[in-house]
Parts: C-alpha cells; structure tokens; sequence
C-alpha cells in the first residue's frame, strides 16, 4: 500500500499540475504511460545541426563528445540516439539484402555520409522523402549502389 502511494506520488512530481508531462534535463520530456518506459521527446533536428553533425562525423568519425562539440545544440545522448537512428532508417529501406552494421564503424559511418550526400544531391530532407515516391525510389536505388560499390 505505500509503495503504491510512493509510486503516485512519484508520478505527480515529474507531471505538472494538469498531468502533462514536464521537460526532463537535456531537453527531453517524458511522456510516462501506464506500465511502460517514459520516452524521449526531442526537438527535430533542423537542416543546419545535420549538416553540422556531418560535416563532424566526416572530421572526427564516431566520437560523440565531439561530434556535440559542434552541433552545440544537441547534447551526447540526442548525437548518439540520431547516429543509432540513422543506421537503423538505412536498414530499413535497403532491405534485408543489405545491412549496416553499427558495430563496424568504417563501413558505418561512409554509408551515413554516403546518405548525406545523396540527401544533398536530391536537394531534400531526409524526414521528408518518403512525400516524394519517384524521388524516394531513385534515393533508396542509388544508396544501395553506392554503397555496394564502396564494399
């Protein structure tokens, strides 16, 4: 019975007065439901922090801390959860034929600058080009070659 008092109020001390849900530090709020894990909620990055996380992961490869260094405006963990992010958006839409492995960093880290460029190529946002099919198509196709070619 007290550890149910305790858990409520422990809930209402992360929710404001009305029950949403308040920013954690970092900059994340949580957004606790009942029986699961809070999570994250950050901001979109815009066009400028990923071309600055590019241009750093070209400069400095996998190194979060300073890769944060210069966005500035993300810290560590939204870098990490972004480089994760990315490799896990790549899979995805090249299929089962071809995997990015996270854990080999080389091969890692040419194919998201290899989506970087192509992303510059098409002149698009890579949180809008499933909008565009014919676009999102000729994306994908050119993706899996380059980066076959790169192996």
């Amino acid at each position: 019975m007290q550890a149910d008092q305790e858990a409520q109020a422990h809930a209402e001390a992360e929710a404001g007065p009305s029950g949403e849900s308040l920013p954690a530090e970092n900059g994340a709020a949580l957004c606790p439901a009942p029986g699961k894990k809070p999570t994250r909620q950050w901001a979109a990055w815009t066009r400028q922090e990923e071309e600055n996380f590019f241009i750093a992961l070209r400069q400095v490869g996998k190194n979060f801390e300073k890769i944060t260094s210069r966005v500035q405006s993300k810290n560590k963990n939204q870098v990490r959860h972004y480089y994760y992010r990315l490799i896990k958006r790549m899979n995805k839409l090249l299929g089962p034929g071809f995997v990015v492995d996270a854990k080999n960093t080389k091969d890692a880290n040419a194919a998201m600058l290899r989506w970087w460029s192509l992303l510059e190529k098409h002149s698009c946002s890579a949180s809008k080009l499933h909008l565009k099919p014919r676009r999102f198509k000729t994306f994908v196709t050119a993706l899996g070659h380059q980066l076959l070619k790169d192996r």
